[in-house]
């Protein structure tokens, strides 16, 4: 079950998307930007600045209703025209696993953001990257600042995801870069680049 806090959208928040919403628009947390981001796909970009902008949101998952080639392809352009790597942002798309044109996942991850096929499956993520966070962070201030001791002086000032094909390996360091670190130079040739 998906099961993270939606915080409330502040009320400066509001009134940046009240000016391009419709009147009839549900103003909370979760958006709905409403059948109007089909006909101007700017409406969702300009949803998703105004939300990470917003000091109370720490992600956001942007759903993306499906078309044609060029329509699904001119709506990720738009989602992600004003994503400024701020903080941690999805794209998914509604409905069934109808193929997808491969510049639409080429857009989107290259603007920074994360591609998700399925809206679930976004927010599962975002809830686990977003409680992760909180957690560490519960842990820095009950020990700094509340004196708890619980371990937070043993940390390892490092933390490494590493990736595998099919799982990610926590590592910890005790420093960045790695003492241990080989470092390769590569040099790319243009005449085998696509």
């Amino acid at each position: 079950l998906f099961r993270s806090e939606l915080p409330e959208i502040a009320s400066a928040t509001v009134e940046k998307v009240k000016a391009f919403l419709p009147d009839f628009a549900a103003l909370e947390n979760p958006l709905d930007t409403t059948a109007m981001s089909l006909r101007d796909p700017t409406i969702l970009g300009r949803s998703v600045a105004a939300l990470l902008e917003d000091p109370a949101v720490g992600s956001a998952v942007a759903a993306v209703i499906p078309g044609s080639p060029a329509i699904v392809t001119a709506r990720a352009k738009a989602v992600v025209c004003a994503y400024d790597r701020s903080k941690p942002f999805a794209v998914s798309v509604f409905g069934d696993e109808s193929p997808l044109p491969a510049e639409f996942a080429k857009i989107v991850r290259e603007a920074g953001a994360c591609y998700i096929r399925s809206p679930d499956r976004a927010l599962r993520a975002m809830a686990r990257l977003t409680d992760y966070g909180r957690q560490l962070q519960l842990r820095f201030f009950d020990y700094f600042l509340h004196g708890k001791k619980n371990g937070w002086n043993r940390q390892p000032k490092v933390q490494l995801q590493v990736r595998h094909v099919d799982k990610f390996v926590m590592r910890r360091e005790n420093e960045w870069p790695l003492k241990r670190t080989r470092w390769t130079k590569f040099y790319l040739d243009p005449s085998q680049l696509v």
